[in-house]
């Protein structure tokens, strides 16, 4: 309010459950209160920045100096085969323009007055790629039909993994990634490791990835939010570590500042200075 902001930008919404009233009893109300009374817009990413490849984890990832890093469990069923129907003048301006649209293969077939184009794209990217069509022949395609493709959308998906530039000792490990990430403490699940190579993490609640890690080969897993009985699922073959919630997302505000300053290069972009975490160590 005080420095004029009109939109908040945040990895977490305000609130995750439905509300049917705001009546100023609890901080969350009192927040969307204070935004309606000054015109402040709020907006959250949340899971999609979770799981897309260049989002929370691969900063996380970037943080801990990781090598060759992929998503650890990737989306299935998120490719959609598209078959379309167009005239056959200016093809190759619309087979640009689909592929800039987000389709990854594309098939073209030369008929009697028409071409049939078959695209492999990701779901997500099939109205986009209709609007491409649209915007080169009015009234979009003669005919078309999508099927589900059978297959993992490898940059879409929970958790990374990837390797350290050189092998850590357990200890080390732990040290890097606490001076890393400023953490009052680390909870975590020994294992009899001599070395940390392949390591795999998931910011926020990411203890249901913990399998999926050990199944990676990963040496050592780091999350936050990990409870009681879940430490037990490591089995003493993997270093579980839990840092904390926030601590392993504090740098999302960052990776939603640099984004955004570049692709809105004439706005007004301030960084909070705000630490939110009510967690304090002892």
């Amino acid at each position: 309010i005080e420095k004029g902001i009109n939109l908040i930008v945040t990895h977490h919404p305000i609130w995750f459950m439905p509300r049917k009233k705001l009546n100023g009893e609890d901080y969350v109300s009192r927040i969307i209160i204070q935004a309606i009374k000054n015109d402040i817009a709020l907006y959250a990413c949340h899971t999609n920045l979770d799981n897309v490849q260049s989002g929370v984890n691969e900063m996380i990832g970037r943080k801990l100096g990781v090598e060759k890093m992929r998503i650890l469990s990737p989306k299935k069923n998120l490719l959609v085969k598209l078959v379309a129907y167009v005239g056959t003048e200016g093809l190759e301006e619309m087979a640009a323009a689909v592929k800039t649209a987000g389709c990854r293969d594309l098939q073209v077939q030369i008929g009697e007055g028409e071409a049939r184009l078959e695209m492999v794209l990701p779901a997500y990217a099939k109205g986009n790629v209709l609007g491409a069509i649209r915007s080169l022949q009015p009234g979009g395609p003669t005919t078309q039909h999508s099927v589900v493709v059978q297959d993992k959308l490898n940059v879409v998906g929970s958790g990374m993994i990837g390797n350290l530039p050189e092998a850590m000792g357990k200890m080390e490990f732990l040290a890097h990634v606490k001076a890393k990430f400023g953490c009052g403490g680390i909870r975590f699940a020994d294992a009899p490791l001599k070395k940390i190579k392949k390591i795999a993490w998931c910011g926020g609640a990411g203890s249901f990835l913990t399998k999926a890690a050990m199944r990676a080969g990963a040496s050592a897993f780091v999350t936050g939010d990990i409870t009681y009985h879940k430490f037990f699922d490591s089995e003493d073959k993997m270093l579980l570590l839990d840092i904390g919630h926030f601590e392993s997302e504090q740098f999302t505000s960052e990776l939603i500042y640099t984004h955004l300053s570049k692709t809105f290069s004439n706005f007004a972009i301030r960084l909070s200075e705000i630490r939110t975490n009510p967690v304090k160590y002892y």
